[in-house]
């Protein structure tokens, strides 16, 4: 453990403390304000001593709350959306138990202006107290202050975008000290001696096929070092984290889950996304106005187009997107028919950049003016909020693929169609159509076998930023 991370770690508990009492404070002074009054006159006494007394009780409560549900755990790399998550989970206790004591005191106390508004500023202010200390550790890293440096092993495309990602991303705080693609003697003198030095703080083995040998060697090169040690599990090894154990006559018996969605996270996930698909459509019924009028002008034809995908148990569904096609080249009965099915084809055959059994037609010929933005910016696919409202797309998830695509999948793909396909999901923010198919299916059978609402959000929150990255576009 490093010591900037204790530091860190410790310096949320002031930061959270001056965040929930200025928050305190600004409902206290917007509650008793002229503009406050005069919507709604104050009906009740609550002389500010006697309030700030019961702040200054109830922060170090909200603070051992806080540290219940996790909010101090020393962790590297603890997200934002996790920490909103536990911020909103520990004042909304926090706050129930001030309403609490308040009624066991007999207290009559009937301003809801200054619960509600306590609970939101205290949610909202300490996240971004979280916030501003995340960007001032990021800003360290520049310095080198509790940057971790790290030794990679692996050769495999997974470890190539660990090594890159690290390289690119200098706020994530990690330096590559050394990138070895195979681990023989020479290797492991160089890593002895950068750790010998104090070089080296973690080791990641992003090569699930490495020798035994070769494995408890670092491990004990770990120990030895007090340094941690960390792998890139193989498929069997993250399916076996995902598990239930129970017992039957008296025997231990191991369940692997297919996914958190089982029962009630299924009605969770279908609840937001019916809620969320309702208020996307009504906020960008305007926006899809505009781009059906472009889309009209731009090119004869239909503005929707209706492609034929898998989804849910392989059944299949038509999924609605803005035209950005010329209509000749759209694919389907009730547009360019088999004409446009073997241009298709020939352009797979020559500009496909994607390997394994789906396809990503690269500089397309077909597309439209508007399309080529469209297709850039994702636009096009704004219309599945309707599949999403319908039920056969969820906001979050695997993306769909085309029933010829679907079948050549080997048996093991077909694990992604035991799950709703999805408008974007894990893949789609960590590399879009850029990654192999197989890369792509190993992100998606991770989220379906970790998946959680805080998951979910952040995949959501993350989306956007993904699209304005530039990429290869067809």
């Amino acid at each position: 453990m490093k010591r900037a991370e204790l530091v860190f770690t410790v310096l949320l508990i002031p930061v959270d403390f001056v965040m929930l009492l200025i928050a305190s404070l600004l409902v206290y002074s917007l509650r008793f304000s002229q503009t406050i009054e005069g919507i709604r006159p104050v009906q009740f006494e609550l002389p500010f001593g006697e309030y700030f007394a019961l702040v200054l009780l109830m922060i170090p409560i909200w603070i051992g709350i806080f540290a219940l549900t996790g909010l101090y755990k020393i962790k590297r790399q603890q997200r934002l959306v996790d920490d909103l998550y536990r911020v909103f989970i520990g004042v909304s206790a926090g706050m129930m138990g001030a309403i609490i004591f308040i009624f066991f005191r007999h207290e009559l106390f009937s301003s809801r202006f200054i619960v509600i508004a306590n609970w939101i500023l205290a949610t909202l202010l300490v996240t971004f107290g979280r916030f501003m200390v995340r960007r001032v550790r990021s800003y360290l890293y520049k310095y080198d202050y509790g940057v971790r440096r790290v030794v990679v092993i692996g050769d495999n495309q997974v470890c190539k975008s660990l090594v890159r990602f690290f390289h690119e991303e200098p706020h994530a705080g990690y330096r590559v000290m050394n990138h070895f693609k195979e681990l023989d003697k020479e290797e492991f003198k160089k890593i002895t001696n950068n750790l010998e030095k104090g070089r080296v703080d973690e080791i990641i083995n992003g090569d699930p096929t490495l020798d035994k040998r070769k494995n408890v060697k670092l491990i004990q090169l770990a120990d030895e070092f007090r340094i941690d040690y960390r792998y890139i599990p193989d498929f069997f090894e993250t399916k076996a984290t995902n598990i239930d154990v129970t017992t039957l006559a008296g025997i231990p018996i191991v369940s692997l889950r297919q996914t958190p969605l089982d029962g009630w996270g299924r009605i969770v996930k279908r609840t937001l996304d019916l809620i969320a698909a309702v208020i996307g459509i009504i906020l960008c019924l305007p926006l899809f106005a505009v781009i059906a009028l472009i889309v009209k002008m731009d090119s004869p034809g239909p503005v929707i187009y209706r492609n034929k995908r898998v989804g849910y148990k392989g059944k299949e569904f038509n999924t609605y997107k803005l035209r950005s096609m010329k209509l000749e080249y759209c694919t389907g009965t009730e547009y360019g028919g088999k004409k446009a099915l073997e241009y298709e084809k020939e352009l797979i055959q020559e500009k496909s950049t994607r390997k394994g059994p789906i396809y990503k037609v690269i500089d397309d010929p077909r597309r439209t003016k508007l399309g080529k933005f469209l297709e850039r910016t994702s636009l096009d696919e704004l219309p599945q909020l309707f599949n999403v409202f319908m039920g056969n797309m969820s906001l979050v998830g695997p993306r769909p693929h085309q029933p010829r695509e679907v079948a050549n999948y080997d048996k093991q793909h077909t694990r992604i169609l035991t799950m709703k396909p999805g408008i974007t999901g894990l893949a789609q923010i960590s590399g879009r159509s850029d990654l192999d198919f197989n890369d792509e299916f190993k992100l998606d059978v991770y989220y379906m076998e970790n998946w959680s609402f805080a998951t979910d959000l952040q995949i959501l929150l993350k989306t956007p930023f993904t699209l304005l990255k530039r990429r290869n576009f067809s």
